[in-house]
């Protein structure tokens, strides 16, 4: 199957570690062979996620899912520190 890529709602910045973090659960939730995180420019937003690999397109609550999780990845990345201080 040649690769699928799952659109982001919106670009979103993402700090290196955040990329890899939804780059590894998006392997994992589809089973992927490999998953890229696309930008939309050098200033590194995310706007997609590339799916290499797969048996068939990943299933609508995967989509979910990792989209959710790239939410929360995006979310935690606006507001750095601890929360509490």
């Amino acid at each position: 199957m040649p690769p699928t890529e799952l659109p982001l709602p919106e670009p979103m910045h993402l700090s290196p570690s955040a990329e890899v973090a939804l780059e590894d659960y998006a392997r994992e939730v589809t089973r992927s062979a490999r998953v890229l995180a696309l930008h939309n420019d050098p200033a590194a937003l995310v706007v997609a996620l590339r799916l290499d690999g797969l048996d068939a397109p990943p299933s609508d609550e995967a989509r979910r899912d990792i989209l959710d999780f790239a939410r929360e990845l995006a979310k935690a990345n606006e507001s750095p520190g601890l929360g509490w201080s």
